[in-house]
């Protein structure tokens, strides 16, 4: 999720999606574990996740897929600027 803090909670509603907020209040009864299933994440992402798809939620063999974000390359060091051509 672009312009997300690591380690925040976000509320993303169902069909709304990307559209994520910040999570305004912790509340630690929302967070029952009753009907919950656990997924551990792929260590091949190395923690960067760009989407998790459940497929056949509501059954009891529910399908996770994970897609890895994309590695993003460090930005560079600039150099001299290029010299500029003589006016016309």
């Amino acid at each position: 999720m672009p312009d997300t803090t690591s380690s925040s909670k976000y509320v993303c509603p169902i069909g709304t999606a990307p559209a994520c907020t910040p999570d305004p209040v912790d509340v630690p009864e929302d967070n029952s574990r009753s009907g919950t299933t656990f997924v551990r994440l792929p260590r091949q992402c190395q923690g960067r996740i760009s989407e998790i798809l459940v497929v056949d939620a509501d059954t009891s063999e529910p399908k996770i897929h994970v897609t890895c974000a994309a590695h993003e390359e460090p930005v560079g060091e600039m150099g001299p600027p290029a010299p500029r051509s003589p006016p016309p």
